[in-house]
């Protein structure tokens, strides 16, 4: 039986609640090591408490089984008091472990009391040199990347839910030029969605072939590396971007057509290994959004009504109410587009609700002779 693992923290705030969370955590089991895939698929879980619940750890210390370790902690908003293994599961190449942790939730720290999911773009994954993907015949796997990304997005993230265009692929590099601002305002347009998540593959190469007696045995290796960037698709500002790396076993034969969407490929363990960079990074990108707040954004509007790009995907309810910003975009002086907002006292409130979009009405006292399309609603 798994004994109960105490996680010691030094506390940043000196009251707080405590509150068991019950979570589950998977990880892909990579050479028969049951101890690192446990210790994998429990720090997924414990991030999941975090994002779900909000939290931060400034220090840990594992009393048993080595499960976590001190340089493992979490950048997020709560404390830990204790943390509790309570069912183990293995499912074909994968590690499964529910946990019951003992969370100290902080008043003060409630960014994501009543928050909204922020609609996320999500084109097609670029693969820097497609080449590489000759090996295994994988020129579907752009598409398959994206997909499994959604998939984990919906099943993951607290911050963001997807829009995925399979047509399309974003390179990154045209948010890093002074131009920026007019490539995501068209976007945003385009798109209606206050975020931009752009994966761009840049190694997938074969690793040398085993050679000698050890070809008896050993696998061929193949790279991963993989950069992930979130843009604010008002601002075009580049608010994350972090890149993941692994090198791992070519489970297929080399003359084998594999298929980027079968659960062949991503039972493997190379695609089980793409699957928990996948969800590293998308609890990386929850816990860089931090704070920020939903932005909705007015994409039509009749007299005293109005629509914004918000709807029940993102958590809007009918009666919510949202306070207007004014939107102003300006060139500077190398002609990028600037944006700069004014508060206003100006209300709307939730009157219809589709699952992408809600419609509002503004209320009596207020004139919304001032509103125009893209303007920013904020939720009181």
């Amino acid at each position: 039986m798994l004994r109960l693992i105490t996680l010691l923290m030094l506390l940043t705030i000196p009251s707080a609640h405590a509150a068991w969370v019950t979570v589950t955590g998977d990880a892909s089991i990579v050479d028969g090591n049951i101890t690192a895939a446990r210790q994998q698929a429990i720090k997924h879980a414990l991030g999941m408490a975090v994002v779900t619940n909000g939290g931060s750890i400034s220090a840990q210390q594992t009393v048993t089984n080595g499960v976590l370790d001190q340089t493992s902690a979490l950048s997020n908003n709560a404390n830990y008091n204790q943390l509790e293994v309570v069912r183990e599961q293995q499912r074909g190449n994968r590690l499964e472990v529910t946990i019951r942790v003992d969370l100290a939730n902080n008043p003060a720290d409630s960014c994501l009391a009543n928050a909204l999911k922020a609609p996320l773009y999500l084109p097609r994954a670029m693969v820097l040199d497609r080449k590489q993907l000759r090996y295994g015949q994988m020129e579907a796997f752009p598409q398959a990347l994206s997909r499994k990304i959604a998939d984990v997005i919906h099943n993951n993230s607290n911050k963001v839910y997807p829009k995925l265009d399979l047509t399309n692929s974003v390179p990154s590099q045209i948010f890093n030029n002074e131009h920026r601002g007019d490539s995501a305002s068209w976007l945003n347009q385009r798109t209606n969605t206050l975020y931009l998540l752009l994966p761009e593959v840049e190694d997938m190469a074969m690793s040398k072939a085993p050679s000698g007696f050890s070809a008896m045995w050993d696998k061929q290796k193949r790279d991963f590396r993989l950069k992930m960037s979130l843009v604010h698709s008002i601002s075009g500002e580049t608010i994350w971007q972090q890149d993941y790396q692994f090198n791992s076993e070519w489970d297929f034969d080399a003359s084998a057509s594999v298929q980027p969407d079968s659960d062949e490929f991503w039972q493997s363990t190379y695609g089980n290994a793409i699957v928990d960079v996948i969800k590293r990074a998308i609890l990386d990108m929850d816990d860089a959004l931090g704070c920020r707040p939903t932005m909705a954004q007015v994409i039509a509007k009749q007299g005293q009504r109005v629509i914004l790009n918000l709807g029940r995907k993102s958590g809007v309810r009918t009666g919510d109410k949202f306070k207007v910003v004014l939107q102003h975009n300006f060139p500077d002086r190398v002609g990028q587009t600037r944006t700069v907002a004014k508060a206003t006292e100006v209300q709307v409130t939730i009157d219809q609700i589709t699952d992408d979009t809600s419609t509002a009405v503004l209320s009596a006292k207020d004139d919304g002779a001032n509103i125009q399309i893209n303007d920013i609603a904020l939720k009181n």
